[in-house]
């Protein structure tokens, strides 16, 4: 019996310290993960225009009046605008730069159908203005603010803008 309690007790203490070193060894997981990336020479591949579909509210329809179409492209619908009227959107886009490396970044606004007197502007630190130029530093954006004026011919209007990027 001497032997077998003896035993017992070694075997209980034993245990108790197998746990004990266990319970406190450091845990470590590691999960390897594929990514994939094209690097082009392009120097607008990684400028992106972020919507800003949650500020400006939705149309009739329910479509916000910032999105992106079927395409992936993003576009602006003012919805019913009066005549002679300033119709504001603050903030409706961001441009972002994803690149390694600064980039100057140029928009400009191009009537494409317009009814007279209508004119589509981006409001810059110097004011209202057709084009808009400014540097942006990598892994920064900048708010893109747009103002519609209208005239007074009712009818649609549809503008062009584009975004050019070089670094």
């Amino acid at each position: 019996m001497q032997h077998t309690t003896k035993a017992l007790i070694i075997g209980i203490v034993a245990g108790i310290l197998l746990i004990s070193m266990v319970a406190s060894l450091t845990f470590q997981y590691t999960a390897a993960r594929d990514v994939n990336a094209t690097v082009v020479a392009d120097p607008s591949a990684n400028i992106n225009l972020v919507a800003n579909d949650t500020a400006h509210g939705w149309s009739s329809t329910g479509i916000p009046f910032v999105n992106y179409n079927s395409s992936g492209d993003l576009q602006i619908n003012f919805g019913d605008v009066a005549t002679y009227a300033n119709e504001t959107l603050l903030y409706a886009f961001d441009v972002s730069n994803d690149l390694n490396t600064t980039a100057t970044i140029t928009i400009t606004v191009m009537p494409v159908s317009v009814p007279s007197g209508t004119n589509l502007y981006i409001l810059t630190p110097s004011g209202p203005s057709t084009s808009y130029m400014f540097t942006l530093a990598a892994g920064h954006s900048q708010s893109i603010s747009l103002r519609l004026a209208t005239g007074g011919t009712q009818g649609h209007a549809k503008f062009l803008i584009i975004v050019t990027a070089t670094s």
